[in-house]
């Protein structure tokens, strides 16, 4: 048996999280599940078809680290370690995705050098009509 066996050592990845949110952060998410939650017992199925949501992300032009490549040793008691994706990308464009109960309906990739802001956007929703 190794020493770091003996120790009761285990090598494990870090858990990838998409950010780290504020409690503020956290407060308003639930009330906003609360009020879709509320909504949706009243209307059921027609409620859902009615939501269009959309995100948009940074589409970056670099190979991730693997999720090997972040492996340590911890102890069985350790706090699972959390790992914030802030690696610096080489390009990135920035793609934006509205969706609704039956998936996708417009997916947006931004010309280089626009910002989102409001013009932004309604340039963006215009393209669902």
């Amino acid at each position: 048996m190794t020493i770091i066996g003996a120790l009761g050592y285990l090598k494990v990845c870090a858990r990838w999280v998409p950010q780290s949110l504020t409690t503020e952060h956290r407060r308003q998410r639930k009330a906003t599940r609360s009020e879709l939650l509320e909504h949706f017992d009243a209307e059921g199925e027609a409620f859902l078809s009615r939501i269009i949501t959309g995100d948009e992300t940074w589409a970056h032009h670099y190979e991730p680290e693997m999720k090997r490549q972040s492996m340590e040793w911890h102890h069985p008691q350790s706090p699972r370690k959390k790992k914030f994706k802030t690696t610096p990308s080489a390009g990135k464009h920035m793609i934006t995705v509205f969706w609704d109960i039956d998936g996708a309906i417009l997916v947006d990739v931004m010309a280089r050098g626009e910002t989102i802001n409001s013009d932004a956007y309604i340039k963006t929703l215009q393209k669902l009509k």
